[in-house]
């Protein structure tokens, strides 16, 4: 979490706009804003429990993962509401590229997660800046 704390420095500088951090991956994959302490935009995939018993229920986060570039598209249909930062595993990489690219999207970092990566949980984590 310490590159997204850098996060935070950069965007109290006068020259830079608000920063915004969407963390596209599983669900309780990031600390959040108990290793940031600071308040900057950062959203996540949704993964509430299903209270009312619906035997079809499917949270936010397997929706994300059965489609990636189809919810992108969704959930950000013009550059006006794209996030400044995407965060996820590099599993995640080669599926969701062509949003990227289409959208201006550049590595910035990348830091080392696990020795045992898993299904969507990769071992490497990567942080993309929206460059404009």
């Amino acid at each position: 979490m310490n590159h997204i704390q850098q996060l935070c420095k950069e965007s109290n500088s006068p020259t830079n706009t608000e920063v915004s951090v969407f963390f596209l991956m599983p669900c309780h994959s990031t600390p959040f804003y108990s290793h940031v302490h600071c308040p900057i935009t950062m959203q996540f995939l949704q993964c509430p429990p299903d209270l009312t018993g619906n035997k079809s229920y499917i949270d936010e986060a397997e929706i994300f993962f059965s489609d990636p570039v189809r919810w992108l598209e969704a959930h950000f249909p013009n550059q006006t509401v794209l996030s400044t930062h995407l965060v996820f595993f590099e599993v995640l990489e080669k599926e969701i590229s062509p949003f990227l690219e289409r959208n201006s999207y550049v590595k910035t970092s990348e830091f080392f997660h696990t020795h045992v990566p898993e299904g969507r949980v990769g071992r490497n984590i990567y942080l993309y800046e929206r460059q404009t």
